[in-house]
């Protein structure tokens, strides 16, 4: 062939291999995802009292961690704590140590987390597809809107979503066959997770790794050495805790965090009346607005290859199948289990979204624009209306003159905040004969009621004494009684 029709060959197939490949457009930068975090994630982040059940349970714990000087072991009412591993509690005390006991503090370390996740995804969305995939998948997670609506509190679920991430991007790697960035990514992701949250993370992992065997049809992701020995790592660098723990705790800890926190949670229902399919119209709900971009996820688009023949898109599609079945058939269901599929969820969008026409990525700008804003205004405007509703600080002044020796009685179910506000526990009544009983007594006493179940004690709160404490704007969520001593005959 003469030179110059060689080159003319070579200039078409050049030519030809880069019209074939779709045209990926810049996602996001820096400074874009860096408001849109400061305003979901950020803003009026301790506007809000701490809401009763689960946020002041981990301020406490992570506060009592601080003062007693207890690293290791997390302690909630002066008593060992066994509800959740030890790192949530021990971020909310650094958290507590730097800022102070405040809403503030115990409610950044899921913040940062959530921060951290769309810095995380930005990464992985470059390395599996390609520029212009990271921003937009960074974009997604910062302002899906239960992603950033639990980023705002103090619970395990977006450290936990962060960690978990981390170790499946990592695995992922593996598969790929990229092991000097896959290894420690999965081994240190691995055993974060399972200092979050407990033996959930390896599970979950080991679910994911053949799931997506089964979804490529080859035996190669289960006979990965690279993958095993991460994953035993992993483990094995979380171990020394959980033996810590039941060494210091013998015949305590195992029962009661492996068995009643996560076995008997798993197989026997903590809230009834809720399906099997519990997950399936909710996480669509979770992800919005990102869920209106269905059309982007019916259209075929091009997709790179992260490495050799590891699919990404098979990898993530069955990521967000096994975190949802797996919740699903748990008999203890909340909405916040499903939090690690988001991100999965996040990287399929995205690498469409940097392959879609102008009037889509338009659109994706203003819905995360406008739903960060919203989020912000809501944090800032309507959270701290609900205090009176949701959490203890609402009665804390009043709780606070209690003297010490007068028992507290909350019916259905306690307020932790009551520790964290007023510094002292009370006794949960969850029946209204129990509620009977407690008041038969001859000394003081005082209970606590929310207005909604305050018609189930008509007549026992008829011969109470009613105590005055600040309302909402719609009204009264917690109500106040005392009862006092009765006089000698």
């Amino acid at each position: 062939m003469p030179p110059d029709q060689g080159f003319c060959a070579r200039s078409e197939a050049i030519v030809n291999q880069s019209t074939s490949r779709p045209v990926v457009h810049p996602g996001p930068r820096a400074a874009h995802l860096g408001a849109a975090a400061l305003l979901a994630l950020g803003a009026g982040l301790g506007s809000a009292a701490l809401f009763d059940p689960d946020e002041p349970v981990y301020a406490q714990a992570g506060l009592e961690m601080l003062r007693r000087g207890e690293w290791l072991a997390p302690f909630y009412g002066g008593q060992p704590w066994f509800d959740k591993p030890v790192l949530f509690y021990a971020l909310e005390a650094a958290s507590q140590a730097v800022l102070g006991p405040t809403e503030t503090a115990a409610r950044l370390p899921s913040a940062l987390a959530a921060a951290a996740l769309a810095g995380l995804l930005a990464w992985g969305g470059r390395r599996w597809y390609g520029p212009g995939t990271g921003g937009w998948a960074a974009w997604i997670s910062l302002t899906a809107v239960y992603s950033a609506v639990v980023a705002r509190a103090a619970v395990t679920d977006s450290v936990l979503t962060l960690f978990l991430a981390a170790a499946l991007l990592g695995f992922g790697e593996l598969l790929a066959g990229r092991i000097r960035i896959g290894f420690p990514l999965a081994c240190l992701g691995l055993a974060l997770a399972t200092l979050t949250k407990g033996p959930v993370a390896p599970a979950l992992l080991a679910l994911q790794v053949a799931a997506y065997a089964g979804a490529a049809r080859t035996w190669a992701p289960l006979r990965n050495r690279a993958a095993w020995l991460a994953g035993l790592a992993g483990v094995g660098l979380a171990a020394p805790w959980y033996a810590y723990m039941e060494w210091r705790f013998p015949g305590h800890f195992l029962d009661a965090f492996l068995g009643q926190q996560n076995l008997v949670r798993f197989l026997q229902p903590e809230h009834a009346g809720r399906p099997l399919a519990y997950y399936l119209p909710r996480l669509p709900l979770m992800f919005l607005p990102w869920t209106l971009f269905v059309p982007l996820w019916l259209r075929r688009t091009g997709s790179t290859p992260a490495g050799g023949s590891f699919r990404p898109g098979a990898y993530l599609w069955t990521w967000v199948a096994v975190v949802t079945v797996f919740f699903s058939l748990s008999a203890t269901k909340l909405p916040t289990y499903v939090l690690p599929a988001i991100p999965a969820l996040a990287l399929l969008l995205a690498q469409r979204l940097g392959r879609a026409g102008g009037f889509a990525r338009r659109a994706a700008w203003v819905a995360g624009g406008v739903t960060a804003v919203a989020l912000a205004a809501g944090a800032t405007l309507l959270a701290p209306r609900l205090v009176c509703y949701y959490s203890a600080a609402s009665i804390a002044p009043e709780l606070r003159r209690i003297p010490a020796a007068e028992p507290l009685f909350v019916f259905r179910g306690g307020l932790p905040g009551t520790l964290y506000y007023a510094g002292r526990r009370n006794e949960p009544l969850d029946d209204p004969d129990e509620v009977r009983l407690a008041l038969r007594g001859e000394g003081p006493c005082w209970l606590v009621v929310r207005q909604r179940h305050a018609s189930k004690l008509t007549a026992e709160l008829a011969a109470l004494q009613r105590v005055a404490a600040p309302s909402g704007p719609w009204g009264n969520g917690l109500l106040l009684y005392h009862k006092p001593a009765k006089a000698a005959p």
